[in-house]
């Protein structure tokens, strides 16, 4: 199977949006430093006398033009989150009065495959809007939020494709993540509504990740999941703990939490648990059924380089299987 994404220069709207799934931040604004040059005079005279001699010498002027200050570039923002060197581009700031500052940016891109032995149901070759989404966010203050809204496909490794219309019905709809954002301090933050996921290393949707179709673990770990996340965070320590529906079943019995301590800004380990404290029978296709009932266990390290990333990853998920597994609640 093979999939390209189309790379674009991004374009401002109130939203922008960007071809591609590799996005990049979009160009600064540089501002031009004027000034006028010092002038340098210089005057002398000298008088001869018998046994004296008088030099006199004028000093140097100098005038300069003061320097406009220079617009601090926009840069990147946490959300969406993307893997290793990737980043979304930089947003667009649009003040929305009553609502408070707005930070808007957006990503469109498209992929297609061609492919031998495909997997029943699924095609010989397909063609798709991957992403068209726009992210509007609100970054500062007591009461923050974050909204993601659009189309978008979700390719993975292993398994049948599905057209972009039907991955949006069938998975987490027209409005995929939306959160609010509680944070009263600096190191406490308490999140609300359409949570991405705290478990595995690789994001959901393929511009956030060097690899569109992941890897086979990623279809083991849930994406997205309702429910409440506490963040804390000291020095170079950071945790998040989650209750939520899991596999994105709307039955409030998954556990998650996740630490991680950052050895430099460039090295950091991860470890990651999360599990379903009950029992559940409902199942769709995002929410398959054993993978609901199981718990999950990541260990991950990283290393981030100028010129790219590695990361190293152990992943360990018992499944439970019980009497009644395939009944539908």
């Amino acid at each position: 199977m093979s999939m390209f994404n189309k790379r674009a220069e991004q374009i401002v709207l109130p939203a922008m949006l960007v071809i591609g799934s590799l996005v990049l931040a979009s160009p600064i604004c540089r501002a031009q430093n004027t000034g006028s040059t010092a002038a340098l005079q210089q005057t002398s005279q000298i008088n001869s006398a018998t046994d004296s001699q008088t030099t006199a010498t004028a000093g140097v002027a100098s005038t300069a033009t003061p320097q406009a200050p220079q617009p601090v570039p926009a840069v990147p923002l946490a959300m969406p989150a993307t893997a290793g060197p990737l980043s979304t581009a930089a947003p667009t700031t649009i003040d929305a009065g009553p609502f408070g500052e707005l930070e808007v940016t957006g990503i469109l891109s498209g992929f297609g495959y061609a492919q031998n032995n495909a997997s029943p149901g699924d095609r010989a070759a397909r063609g798709d809007v991957s992403n068209g989404q726009v992210f509007v966010q609100k970054t500062s203050g007591v009461v923050q939020y974050f909204l993601q809204a659009g189309a978008y496909n979700i390719p993975a490794l292993g398994t049948p494709g599905i057209s972009t219309r039907n991955t949006i019905s069938d998975y987490f709809g027209p409005l995929p993540q939306a959160y609010l954002k509680l944070a009263p301090k600096g190191n406490f933050s308490l999140l609300i509504g359409k949570l991405p996921t705290l478990i595995g290393a690789e994001y959901t949707f393929t511009f956030e990740n060097l690899n569109i179709g992941r890897g086979l673990l990623w279809n083991q770990e849930n994406a997205v999941n309702r429910g409440l996340q506490v963040n804390y965070g000291k020095g170079k320590l950071s945790s998040s703990v989650s209750w939520n529906d899991g596999f994105y079943s709307n039955r409030y019995n998954w556990l998650t939490g996740t630490a991680t301590y950052a050895f430099s800004s460039a090295n950091s380990l991860q470890v990651v648990a999360g599990g379903n404290l009950g029992h559940t029978s409902y199942s769709t296709l995002a929410t398959p059924l054993y993978q609901n009932n199981s718990a999950i266990y990541n260990i991950m390290y990283t290393h981030t380089a100028k010129k790219g990333y590695s990361l190293g990853s152990r992943h360990c998920e018992p499944l439970t299987a019980r009497r009644g597994a395939f009944q539908h609640a």
